[in-house]
Parts: C-alpha cells; structure tokens; sequence
C-alpha cells in the first residue's frame, strides 16, 4: 500500500519543490568538489558593494548627493553584515558549496543587487533619481531589519515560547519542516479547542443536573430497608 504525502500537492508542494530545486542551484550545482563555504561568497557580494558603488562613482564621475547616499546606505549595511557574521554566524551559510553553485548565487542572487547603484549612478534613471533613493533607502532598513533580528539563539526561543509562540523557526527556512510544524500546530489547536469544548460541555451539564429535580445527584440514595451490605 503506498501513501501520497500532502507536501507534495497544492502550492505548498510547489514551494517545496521551488525550494529544492534552489538549494541545489546555489549548492550542488554542476557537482564536485565542495571547497568554498556559503557565508565566504556572500560576505564578498557584502563587504565589496562599498567597492562596487565607488567604482561606479569615479567610472560615471558621478558624485551627486543621491550616489553619496546609495554608497552610505550600502556601504554600512555591508559592514553591519560581516559584523554579524563575526558575532553570531548563521550555520545555514557555514555549508560548503560547489564552485557551479557559487557561480550561480553569484549570477542570480547577489549580483543582480549590484544592478541597482549601476541603474542610479549610471544615468539610466535619470528623472527618476530621487524615487529611487526613496526605495533605497526604505530596502536598506528592512533589510538591516531583517538581518539583525533573524538571528535566534537558544535564549531567543526560550523568551519567544514564553511569550505564547508554539514554536521557534530560524532562517532560511526549511519549507518541510515548516509544514511539519503547521501540521503539528493545528493538530495541537484542534485538540485544545475540543478539550475546551468538552470542559464547557461537562460544566452545563453538571449545573442542569443540579438544578433539576431528577438531576444526577438523586439518582442514587439510600434505602433503609435494604440490608447493609446490599445496599
């Protein structure tokens, strides 16, 4: 007999896939050797966006007040990265990659950052430079956000279930083993709601027992005609 998981079905089976397929694209891709760790290409893109932009600058002698902004902006992001690489490195980019793999991170993932101070200090947005350091500025704090808060530690998690979370999931997250914990988690509601359910249920009932005249507590008395051990 053989059984069809639910993971795989309906858009949630599509992440997974999505997902699968992306961790081989950015790890395993074309195999061999796994030299490079995933935190060192990132840290590079990271650490050389100051580099990037400043470049862009001299090659463009573009030095407006807008590129000053972009490269201060990405600049100290890049520093609050490797800081917090430094600090409290994530184990999920602490596994070696392929050589194919990096490449791929490279061409797909952070290169494309790199696009946006080209697109600004190139010219290419001209008329346009102020709404685009308006969203510069407003993905650079989400993403200080983001990064700065995603760290979890054990005392993290002890704080987040105390405070009424059910569970703790650190990134990047592991689409099976959020939809373990889905699942577990309306399991567990559902229990709890019929529990609660079943507690109200039994407390009506018992305050109609009492009130009634033929309630529980007088369908057992005590005859005195009975002998004592019948009784």
């Amino acid at each position: 007999m053989t059984t069809t998981s639910s993971t795989t079905t309906g858009p949630l089976g599509l992440f997974q896939r999505l997902d699968r397929m992306t961790r081989w694209l950015s790890r395993d891709f074309l195999g061999g050797p796994r030299l490079l760790k995933f935190a060192w290409v990132i840290n590079v893109q990271k650490g050389a966006t100051a580099v990037w932009v400043l470049f862009l600058m001299w090659a463009y002698q573009h030095w407006s007040a807008q590129a000053w902004v972009y490269l201060g902006l990405n600049g100290s992001y890049g520093v609050c990265w490797l800081l917090k690489d430094r600090v409290f490195p994530d184990p999920n980019w602490e596994q070696r990659i392929t050589f194919g793999g990096a490449i791929n991170s490279v061409l797909f993932v952070l290169g494309p950052y790199w696009l946006f101070p080209w697109v600004l200090i190139s010219g290419l947005s001209e008329g346009a430079t102020l709404p685009y350091l308006g969203l510069a500025i407003a993905l650079h704090t989400l993403g200080i956000a983001i990064m700065m808060t995603a760290y979890g530690s054990v005392d993290t998690a002890v704080e987040a279930m105390r405070r009424g979370a059910w569970h703790f999931v650190t990134k990047p997250l592991n689409l099976d083993e959020v939809d373990l914990l889905l699942t577990r988690a309306a399991q567990s509601h559902k229990v709890e709601k019929d529990h609660q359910r079943l507690v109200t249920e039994n407390r009506e009932l018992k305050k109609k027992s009492g009130d009634s005249p033929t309630g529980l507590d007088r369908l057992i008395g005590d005859d005195r005609d009975l002998p004592i051990g019948e009784r």
